[in-house]
């Protein structure tokens, strides 16, 4: 994966380019941040974008953007609390939505398709997905910079649970006028029943970990 959005799957003894697909689109924070997952012929895959095709000159792809650069951005609060705003306010400063992907590891074929919006894969409105996905037991883990888990039925995308992180503006009084929650940037680890899941903001004692008990689908 690329911070460009491709995914590609090659050879491992030649190299050669088996098959590729676009996940997300190229932003100057965006992409695809982290691993895949994969599981019974099937390669599951997350990349994230601005809502808006403009988030990235707005926020520090051009001349008068609110950062110096990406980099400089996630130091602010500000900037992650507009991240998951994705209210349709017709703000290109605001909203980065999560690109899920199931996909044939032989074909890249995607495995999903969503008769309600025409889609071959899950559209997160939910920020960015900075950490790996995970999949055990037919259930695929996803953890957004909104500090939001969503598990997913591998067979047909369905979400079957989500939670959320404390609200940081709420907690430590930020003034920001919208939530800005503590982000699950650290993907999940399951093991023996149990999925645990950290989470913490850069600019605010907020760190811990979440510790769900798997229960029967």
């Amino acid at each position: 994966g690329s911070k460009g959005g491709l995914y590609r799957v090659v050879d491992r003894v030649t190299g050669a380019t088996v098959w590729e697909r676009q996940i997300s689109k190229p932003t100057g924070l965006g992409g695809i941040q982290a691993g895949s997952a994969y599981a019974n012929g099937v390669v599951y895959v997350a990349g994230f974008e601005g809502v808006d095709d403009g988030f990235s000159d707005a926020n520090f792809d051009a001349p008068g953007s609110r950062y110096l650069n990406a980099f400089f951005s996630t130091f602010s609060p500000a900037f992650w609390a507009d991240v998951e705003d994705v209210r349709e306010d017709g703000l290109a400063i605001t909203g980065m939505q999560t690109h899920v992907w199931a996909l044939d590891a032989g074909t890249g074929r995607p495995v999903w398709n969503f008769a309600a919006t025409g889609l071959d894969h899950l559209v997160l409105k939910s920020g960015a997905a900075m950490r790996h996905v995970s999949v055990a037991n037919g259930l695929l883990y996803v953890t957004t910079s909104s500090g939001r888990l969503f598990v997913i039925d591998t067979v047909d995308g369905r979400q079957l649970f989500t939670d959320q992180t404390l609200d940081l503006n709420v907690k430590f009084n930020l003034g920001l006028n919208k939530p800005h929650h503590a982000s699950m940037n650290a993907g999940t680890v399951i093991s023996d029943g149990m999925v645990y899941v950290p989470y913490g903001a850069q600019n605010n004692p907020s760190g811990g970990m979440i510790a769900y008990k798997l229960n029967s689908r």
